[in-house]
Formats: structure tokens, sequence, C-alpha cells
């Protein structure tokens, strides 16, 4: 029988096409297309985070704010679209990862984010920090510096709202008083003092304020009691308007309707097939939905203004598409995607009156570019590169197919070939099969630094979103539930198939390799099909899912929403050895035909470093080729650049050595 394939030809761009987009912008800061003709990237290129990041557009619409990094260091700097210039206002010293928000068109509010430790059993975990800098001095002013009423507590960067008019914001912080619960904290920009304003629950998890921090409504849950609820004011007190038992947390709730009269939310436990919105009334606690479900796509995000307002949504897929409740908004934005039809666009910012778009363009020949868009003008008006070392001519070609799974589903799947070749030409290419993590997650169009290193030395790699993924609606990804290593590898192993019976792929040189369920995906590929695999690469992979699922028990409890999560993924079928034992790869080390190269961080909280020492043991123990490479204090991402160099020149090497790229 014929394999069922689906091309979807974004492959066909021309460089008459790609030059015209670029020759219609008005002058950038710095375009992709200005950069002159250079050597390929580096693998240290590939790896480096990007030169500009964290950018947000100023409420006039005049302005960007960006962290740049410079010589190692991040700096706070403002552009100006008009004049084309750059001024960088503060040195963020080991800051990084951070995003920048303009409050107004004299503050920006920088968010940074801090790992802690894993030291000894203390779980790594992320929290945020806020700075307030004005444009004028370039001070960076911990918000809050000091609040009467605070706890000790680390991380403290949430802002829900903000009054222009008295420089204050209000964060939700945890209280020394009272009930010691998440307390609505009233901060002011310039000093970073604060009080507390508002009095939480002690079981209370977050709070949606107006301008003035006046609630609309408090979220609270019992994790003993398994008992959720909103509450709202009532004169001096405050009246449940909605409770339920719920093992989870059942909601989203992300946003206020613009009358202030309903919140937004999607559901987390039962969700509908498209994760659509609903509306609660804050009078009554009255539920209506799913809304924005018409076209049958997966919502992806909701999108609020800087007063927890409702403005739209965001569907999610291999492209990334919109839908505005402001009609204006929405064509606009429509008018954007048509200009780029191969890449994805990410909305950022909207100036105050709307007139302008900040967005964020990956895929296609774009490594990264924020453009704005000047509605009234309807054009594009400036444009940076966040990678400017990877240019339009480095960027290889991405291109998306379907095809058909054993039981007929679909499944959607990347292709990034390399220098030269698409869809028309590709021949028997060495091959990188690459699932991503998750599992409840997907590969989309953008810009993924590891494909494309992988892709400009040689190898066409290939990305399947298999059933358990995200992104394709509720369905596709409950059909994951209880099929690892079973029908969820047999679709990554029925797009290997394809590829061959395509031509595309040399089924005589093809390497599997992931990070993280990935990770897990690559061993069970070795261990399964170990015929398809010439080389196998797991990163933070699990190896064993019964020592896994069971240190989580162990630590969390059973009654624990990651215990609970872990269960839904791959134990409803049983939890014992025996019924586990069948879909973990360290009971199947002897299967083993390929080399493997196992690489994991130490601090490593989520998937824990001995699930690869254990492969490497196992795998040592029926004399299969492994090497395992460690890396001391990195957590789960392995986010140091410099590491990541390391890991993408490891994988080079192993593939260069065993299927041999250009």
């Amino acid at each position: 029988m014929a394999a069922k394939v689906r091309i979807i030809c974004t492959s066909f761009r021309s460089e008459i096409f790609s030059m015209f987009r670029f020759s219609i912008l008005a002058a950038g800061f710095i375009a992709a297309s200005l950069i002159p003709a250079h050597a390929r990237p580096t693998i240290e290129e590939y790896a480096a985070r990007p030169e500009y990041s964290g950018a947000d557009l100023s409420p006039d619409g005049t302005m960007l704010s960006v962290a740049h990094r410079i010589d190692g260091e991040e700096f706070l700097c403002i552009l100006d679209i008009a004049e084309v210039t750059e001024r960088c206002i503060a040195n963020m010293g080991i800051l990084r990862n951070v995003v920048t928000h303009f409050l107004t068109n004299e503050v920006v509010v920088v968010f940074a984010p801090e790992w802690t430790g894993y030291v000894e059993g203390n779980y790594q975990r992320q929290t945020t920090n806020a700075f307030a800098v004005y444009l004028d001095d370039g001070e960076m002013i911990p918000l809050p510096d000091r609040a009467r009423g605070m706890a000790r507590q680390r991380g403290q960067g949430d802002i829900i709202a903000f009054d222009p008019e008295e420089e204050v914001v209000y964060m939700p912080l945890y209280s020394n008083s009272g009930a010691g619960g998440l307390s609505v904290f009233e901060v002011a920009l310039r000093d970073g003092e604060g009080r507390r304003l508002v009095d939480g629950d002690r079981y209370t998890i977050d709070w949606f304020v107006n301008a003035q921090g006046e609630p609309y409504a408090r979220e609270n849950y019992d994790d003993f009691e398994d008992i959720y609820w909103i509450d709202v004011p009532d004169g001096d007190g405050w009246r449940t308007i909605y409770q339920s038992e719920e093992r989870l947390i059942p909601f989203s709730v992300s946003a206020v309707t613009a009358d202030g009269q309903s919140l937004v939310f999607r559901r987390n436990e039962n969700p509908d097939e498209y994760r659509g919105i609903f509306y609660m009334s804050l009078t009554d606690g009255a539920i209506t939905g799913p809304h924005f479900v018409e076209n049958e796509r997966q919502v992806g995000a909701v999108w609020t203004d800087d007063y927890q307002t409702f403005i739209g949504v965001s569907y999610s897929g291999i492209q990334p598409s919109y839908d505005m409740l402001d009609e204006g908004l929405d064509a606009a934005l429509v008018q954007i995607l048509d200009f780029f039809p191969y890449a994805s666009v990410g909305l950022y910012k909207l100036s105050a009156d709307g007139n302008r778009i900040l967005v964020q363009v990956t895929g296609d020949i774009y490594s990264g570019t924020y453009f704005v868009y000047d509605v009234s003008r309807g054009s594009f008006v400036f444009s940076l590169a966040r990678r400017p070392v990877i240019g339009r001519e480095d960027m290889a070609l991405v291109d998306f197919i379907e095809y058909g799974a054993d039981d007929g589903l679909w499944i959607s799947a990347l292709l990034t070939f390399p220098p030269g070749y698409d869809l028309t030409n590709a021949e028997n290419l060495p091959t990188v099969v690459m699932p991503h993590g998750g599992p409840e997650s997907y590969d989309s169009i953008g810009y993924d630094w590891m494909a494309q290193a992988l892709a400009n030395n040689g190898y066409l790699v290939f990305q399947p979103n298999f059933r358990g993924s995200s992104g394709f609606g509720v369905s596709f990804a409950y059909a994951g539930r209880g099929e690892w290593g079973r029908a969820m590898q047999d679709d990554i192993t029925k797009g290997v198939e394809i590829l061959a019976s395509q031509g595309w792929s040399d089924q005589e040189r093809v390497c599997i390799a992931g990070w993280s369920y990935g990770g897990y995906a690559a061993l069970a590929g070795g261990a399964f099909t170990a015929e398809l695999y010439k080389c196998v690469v797991s990163i933070a992979g699990v190896s064993d899912l019964y020592y896994f699922l069971e240190n989580i028990r162990r630590d969390r409890g059973d009654d624990s929403g990651s215990y609970i999560y872990w269960f839904e993924q791959f134990g409803e079928n049983g939890t014992r050895t025996a019924d586990l034992l069948p879909i973990s790869p360290y009971y199947h080390a002897d299967a083993f035909q390929a080399p493997v190269l196992l690489m994991h961080g130490m601090d490593d909280s989520i998937v824990p470093i001995r699930e690869s020492e254990r492969m490497e043991d196992a795998l040592d123990d029926a004399h299969a080729d492994v090497r395992l490479i460690k890396f001391p204090r990195r957590g789960h991402a392995i986010l140091e650049e410099e590491d990541q160099e390391e890991v993408l020149r490891e994988m080079l090497t192993f593939f260069d050595q065993h299927i041999g790229g250009e």
C-alpha cells in the first residue's frame, strides 16, 4: 500500500519574492538583508543567545526597549524608530534572558528570570524578579525594594496592573500578617517602596485588579482538601461565586472582560476539544462557552493589555494565527501574516492608540527579526535582526508535511533541508530524527537553533508532531496517553519509513536524537526499532518509567500534580515494574545495535541524572557502545550557551562519525 503523504509547498520561496519583501521595508536599524556575505555560522554562533532580545514597544509607538548583548554583558537599550538610533541606559550585569516592558514613555520594567539551585534534594525552580528603570537616569530599582507587611520570598516579579498617574504598580506578594497568603501590594516605581493593599486568603493563588488596585476577584486553591474557589469583593468581606472539588487546579484564569463583568479562562481539567475561551460572571459565577472555537483550531494563548483586560486569542499549530476583538487590529494582523506566508509571526505589543504593532518573525529567511508595523500607513517602519550573524542566506529551508499513521491518524512534521535542497530535489540525504520534548508540546515553523545547525552541516532534520503532542486539539494530545513506546513511537517510525519511501532520506544513514521526552523517544527508537538507526542521542531523557514515577511518588506524593500528570501520561495501564518494563528502554539494553550518546545536567530536577546513569550502566553490561557526558550544576534545559555549544559539537561529531553529513 502506498504511504499517505500530504506535502505543504512552503519550500517554493523564490529569491525574487524574498528580495521583494525586503525592498519595500522602511529603513531598519539592523536588517538581516544588510549584513554582508560571510562564511557559514559557526557552532558557537548557533549555540549563542541572540544579540537582541526581550523587546517591547513604547506606549506612543516611537521607541523600542531591548536587551542588547555587548561583549558578553547585557544592556538595557532604547531604540528610536524615527531617528534609527540606539541609546543604552543600564548595564544589567549578570542578568540574562530578560524581558523588557514599557510601562510609560518614561519608564521600562525589566523582568529577569532566576533559577534556584538543586543541592541534596532541594528542587530547582524558576522565579522572576522585576526592576524599574527610568530613561532619564538608568538606575535599576528593584520592585519591591522594600515593602511593609511583605513576607520573605523568592521571586517577586509579577505585575498585574499599574497606575500611570500615581506611578505605582500592583504586585501579588506573600504577606507576613493576617492569613499570610498571596496579597496585593502597591509598589512605587521611583523608589521601590511598597505597602500591602489587599489581604489574601492563605490559599489565594492569583488576583485580578483594576488600575487603582481595586480587586475584581481572587482565585484560591486548597491542595490539601482539593477545593478550588473564586471570591469577589462584598462590602468589607468576600463572597464566593464559584467552588468545586478538584484534584488539580481546573481553570487557567487569564483576564477580565473590558466591561469588568466577567473573568476569562480556559479549562485545564476536562477541556473542550480546542481549549476555547469561557466567561465566568463576577456576579453569580455563571459560566458560558466555549468561545473562539469556530475555526476548529486550538487556542494557544489569551491576549490581554497591561490591565489584564481581554483583547483576543492566538491559535497554535504549525503557524500561529490570531482572532482579536478589535476588528481593526484583527485586520492589521491578517495583513502582517499575509506578508510572511512561510514564516511564523509572534505578536508582542501594541501602542496605546493601536496604530503600531510590534511582532517577531521567525522561520523562512528570518532567524528572528523584530518588525514594527504602522497600521495607518499599511507598512513596516522598523526592523531589527535579533541574530545578525545568522543572515537570510544562512537559513536552512523548512518544509511542512503530513503523513498517515498506521491507524489513519494524520501526523504533521517539519523537514529542515541542507543548503541547496528542498522537497523537489532531496535524494538519499543523511537524516537526523529529532522528536520534541514534553511530550505535550509541538514543533512549529520558526527558528530552531539545533535543527538549523544540523541542516547547515549537511543533515536532513525530521521533527514529527506525533500523537500526544499539544497544539492540534485535545483529542490528539490525549491520544498519546498510555502510548509511550507504543503508538507514539510508531508515529515516529512511520515517518522515518515515509522519508525513505519518498527517496528524501538514505535509510542506511539515519540517527535519532532528542531532549527530555525526545530523549526517551530516542532511547525507545534504539531499543524497539534497532534496525532503523545508526546512532542514538538522548539528552536528559527518561530510561526507566517505573523508576521515574516511583521517585515522584516518594518525593512528592501520589496526590501531587506531578504524579497525577505522569500517571496519566504512561501509568494508566499499570504502574508496576511489570507494567512499565515493556516500554522502558532501560530493561532492553541488550536490544540496542547502534552506539548511544547520553548527555545530562547533574542538577536536573525534572528528569534526575540517575535516568542516564542507570541507562549507561545497563548498556555497559550489555556490551553496547555508550558514552555519558555530565554537565555539573546544570538543570534540565542545560541553559548556559557554552554548554549548548558543547552539546551541539558533540552531536555533530557523533553524527559525522556514524552517518556522515556534508
